[in-house]
């Protein structure tokens, strides 16, 4: 187990595995290094080399579902790992396991919230600290809120869009051109199935991945003809505790969910095996959903949504709806 220094970052081994990023970068040795700050967040000046040991995957939202299980998942196949969540508690305890068990391959962890306006440049900076660079990313952190759009609190739809959008955005914009230049490279972008059709009660949540599908569909064409490829992914349901910190009653949730290894395996194949394009990982139920998404248009799907979860939501006054 790491140690929690006066500084507030974690410290194991020979070097911080769990650093967060409000703190600075240790050097391991109680010193802070910072990498080199461009006014372009395009084009930092970066000091990145190629792994000569194992390839290296950048994963957000990575201290808990599928994140989570991916980072396992990708280790045992031997890759290296970098992993990006807000709680550094969970990142600890990680980073030790996968240290512990996958040994061949260097993981570590930044304790970071990607909402933050400077996240992504922290977050290179902090890449750019161990002298590698990621071939593979995955935009995985996501966070929603179920009920009417105006008794959400604002700071929790500008944190969506910013976790959803804005981070993405900047951190892909960052990482693409140095993939172009090295000839390899691989974004991965988890959407959702409320990504397809307008979902009320859920609407920055839906909005934002409907960006985020549009987005990764349209890069994957632009980067067609180079080797950097951009996967959609679109899972089920699957049991990681994201709704129930959204808000959905658990009335409105499916009675099973995939196993959440059964979903980073598939991921991991399709990473390994460099696939483009969209992946759905699903049943029955997300095969069902997807045609009936395909045959109703967004008005009528988003009336027939509107109705099906409007019945759970708690009742409102007359005057708080103004």
């Amino acid at each position: 187990m790491g140690l929690k220094g006066d500084a507030g970052y974690w410290v194991g081994g020979e070097k911080p595995w769990v650093q967060n990023a409000r703190c600075g970068i240790s050097d391991g040795q109680g010193g802070i290094v910072r990498a080199p700050h461009s006014s372009d967040p395009r084009t930092p000046d970066l000091r990145f080399t190629i792994s000569n040991t194992s390839p290296v995957i950048l994963i957000t939202g990575a201290s808990s579902g599928l994140g989570w299980a991916l980072a396992q998942e990708m280790a045992r196949r031997g890759w290296s790992t970098r992993l990006v969540a807000r709680r550094a508690d969970r990142l600890q305890e990680a980073v030790d396991t996968l240290t512990s068990r996958y040994s061949q391959a260097a993981h570590a962890a930044l304790a970071l919230d990607l909402a933050d306006p400077d996240a992504p440049q922290r977050c290179i900076d902090w890449l750019n600290s161990w002298g590698d660079w990621p071939e593979v990313v995955v935009h995985n952190a996501g966070l929603g809120r179920f009920g009417r759009w105006e008794a959400v609190p604002w700071d929790i739809h500008q944190s969506i869009l910013a976790v959803q959008v804005r981070s993405v955005v900047a951190l892909t914009g960052t990482l693409l051109g140095p993939m172009l230049q090295r000839g390899r490279g691989m974004f991965v972008f988890v959407g959702s199935t409320s990504g397809r059709k307008p979902v009320p009660f859920l609407a920055t949540y839906a909005a934002s991945k409907a960006f985020l599908h549009q987005w990764a569909l349209a890069l994957g064409e632009e980067l067609r003809g180079t080797a950097v490829r951009s996967l959609l992914v679109i899972p089920g349901f699957i049991g990681t505790g994201f709704h129930e910190r959204g808000g959905l009653p658990a009335e409105v949730q499916p009675a099973r969910s995939q196993p959440l290894e059964t979903v980073a395996r598939r991921v991991a194949d399709a990473i390994e095996g460099r696939r483009g394009g969209v992946l759905v990982v699903g049943r029955w139920r997300e095969r069902l959903t997807g045609w009936l998404q395909r045959l109703f248009p967004g008005e009528r799907w988003a009336v027939r949504m509107g109705r099906f979860y409007e019945r759970w939501l708690p009742p409102v006054s007359g005057e708080d709806r103004g």
